[in-house]
């Protein structure tokens, strides 16, 4: 994928977003690959992320809640999951995934919401990297997989959204979205470039989900066939621009390599709360 195409897809894929959204930096937060040295390229800022093209050691970022370590944290907030649809991603739910433990409720406190919601990212994403290491898979099938994971909680999951792109909380919710997005391009892809494409793949596939999730919480269709059909028709576009049939819209320089995706979060978000 060429790198003016990152722009115009996100902007196909979601037209009602401002051409000003492009302008952030979202590219400048995954770590290049070590073969690659920029070259006519402003210095970027990558926030430390672990990928399978750099450091195949080690599954959780910096800052990550590893669940792992502790069995009952995570069997907590498991069980809150499966009362987000009817209490909401809050501490009421959490309090229920305690009480379901016979634990205290109190015991509920000690999480913050977004404690529950960077939980249910984080285990979506690890499930995931676990499906595509075993099951051979291309771009469609592993978006598709991953929202029939995400379709069950659609009916809260605006709430899990908004809560995901307040300020204090963005910085981790992105750095859950670029190993989403470094899981597919490594599984799904097979992607072991060491050029810029590293970056507009996963440009690309962020694009592609952040979209299709926007969609998504708005799809009054049935069995949400409208958001399905809206995926499959991003992930061909996405093929067409890798495969650079589609012009331009514009001749972009490699400054403007990023897509806004910090903004589309945020509109999301902002989009929940109405």
């Amino acid at each position: 994928m060429k790198p003016e195409f990152c722009v115009e897809f996100l902007w196909r894929s979601y037209p009602t977003f401002p051409l000003e959204v492009m302008s952030l930096s979202f590219l400048s937060r995954f770590r290049m690959p070590r073969a690659f040295a920029l070259r006519n390229v402003r210095p970027l800022t990558p926030l430390s992320f672990r990928s399978h093209s750099s450091e195949s050691e080690g599954r959780t970022a910096q800052n990550d809640y590893d669940y792992e370590d502790d069995a009952l944290k995570a069997d907590l907030l498991t069980l809150a999951l499966e009362h987000v649809n009817t209490k909401g991603w809050n501490h009421s739910a959490i309090r229920a995934g305690a009480e379901a433990l016979n634990m205290s409720e109190e015991v509920g406190n000690i999480f913050t919401e977004y404690d529950l919601v960077r939980f249910f990212l984080q285990k979506n994403n690890d499930e995931l990297e676990s499906y595509l290491s075993g099951n051979k898979a291309n771009l469609k099938e592993a978006m598709e997989w991953k929202f029939g994971r995400i379709i069950p909680y659609a009916p809260k999951l605006n709430e899990a959204l908004a809560i995901a792109t307040q300020p204090e909380n963005i910085t981790g919710s992105i750095r859950m979205l670029q190993k989403l997005a470094d899981i597919m391009a490594h599984y799904a892809l097979q992607d072991t470039a060491t050029d810029l494409s590293w970056y507009t793949k996963r440009a690309g596939i962020a694009s592609i989900y952040v979209a299709t999730e926007l969609h998504l919480v708005q799809d009054k269709s049935k069995d949400y066939q409208d958001t399905w059909k809206f995926l499959e028709r991003r992930v061909k576009d996405f093929g067409d621009f890798q495969r650079g049939s589609l012009l331009p819209i514009a001749n972009s320089v490699p400054e403007l390599f990023s897509v806004g995706l910090t903004t589309a979060l945020n509109m999301i978000g902002r989009n929940r709360s109405r």
